[in-house]
């Protein structure tokens, strides 16, 4: 099955708009109002959450947080809104709050107001994993979606926005880029085996991890034949295979693609065997008709033989925005499709 390519991706950061003004929330009518001192005992910083063990149960007993939570609204001493997040199941998830800057062994006074106050700057706060959720059929995008992030960006720390597997990413580089990738792939519409070494070619692209092409016996300290895997011409930024060696250490892989009339190296090493893996092409996409591999039997082991159970032509495409700082941002990211 070869599957449709995106023809517009597109990726928009933005500041959050926020009152500069007049103050989002409003506490004229709160009932109850407590005061969250933070403490740093160590040398200045920014940027950090800090926690505080509040009882959102027993505040929830005496009617003066709903059950969302949703009629808090937190500010400093001078007035200013707090980002916070309530805590929930007391101990495992406390209360959390955005501390923009705090001197060397300084403390700072927070004030929270709950029953009768209103538009409280409530955000998600998540652990060094982030927040996961089970794959489902309700999370598939529409043919044509737009994915949206909001929320403080840390320009400064590398790694994942956004990920759905197979799919697409939101990724951060930590020095101030930001790049969105939609992921999709094409099968090989044919095989090249000049050796006559392989054999159920046409089995490495049938879409089943269960059946694989294979060079058999592979003699020790030697490498196998190439096998070449075809496909119309069209623009590939990577190559995916899942292989495996059988009975000995075929544990290294030859890895090219073909393009601007000669075949160009794309990866030579070890490789993850059972593992789906992605090389990704020098220089972005080309203008790909084919891919070969062969696999090296290390030295040692006697014969072996090396299975290969699929191989895609990786056809990613992605967008970048440079010059990011860190701060109140929103992220979109949307396709269209061809």
């Amino acid at each position: 099955m070869t599957k449709r390519i995106a023809i517009l991706l597109f990726l928009i950061i933005a500041i959050f708009a926020t009152p500069l003004m007049a103050l989002a929330s409003d506490i004229s009518g709160a009932l109850w109002y407590g005061i969250v001192t933070v403490s740093n005992n160590s040398t200045a910083t920014t940027n950090v959450a800090a926690t505080a063990n509040i009882s959102t149960t027993n505040l929830q007993a005496s009617n003066d947080l709903n059950a969302s939570a949703n009629n808090s609204v937190m500010r400093s001493s001078s007035g200013a809104e707090v980002k916070f997040m309530p805590g929930y199941t007391p101990g495992n998830y406390p209360w959390c709050m955005f501390v923009p800057s705090i001197g060397a062994n300084n403390i700072l006074n927070y004030i929270l107001y709950t029953a009768q106050s209103t538009g409280g700057l409530m955000r998600y706060f998540p652990g060094d994993g982030g927040m996961a959720v089970d794959d489902d059929d309700t999370l598939e995008p529409s043919a044509n979606f737009t994915n949206t992030a909001k929320g403080w960006l840390d320009a400064t720390v590398s790694g994942n926005i956004t990920y759905k597997e197979d799919a697409f990413t939101i990724t951060a580089d930590g020095s101030g880029n930001i790049t969105a990738t939609i992921y999709n792939e094409s099968l090989p519409t044919g095989f090249l085996d000049a050796g006559a070494e392989w054999v159920t070619e046409e089995q490495a692209y049938d879409e089943n991890l269960a059946t694989y092409a294979a060079r058999v016996d592979i003699p020790d300290s030697t490498w196998s034949s190439y096998i070449e895997f075809t496909i119309a011409a069209v623009d590939i930024g990577s190559l995916q295979f899942n292989a495996n060696s059988v009975a000995g250490g075929v544990d290294i892989i030859d890895l090219e693609a073909y393009y601007d009339g000669i075949y160009n190296e794309v990866y030579e090493g070890a490789y993850s065997a059972t593992t789906w893996t992605t090389k990704y092409l020098t220089g972005g996409s080309h203008s790909v008709t084919k891919m070969q591999m062969r696999f090296y039997n290390s030295p040692g082991g006697g014969a072996a033989s090396a299975r290969v159970y699929e191989v895609r032509f990786g056809r990613d495409v992605s967008v970048g925005a440079s010059g990011i700082t860190s701060g109140e941002k929103v992220i979109e990211v949307g396709i269209v499709w061809r």
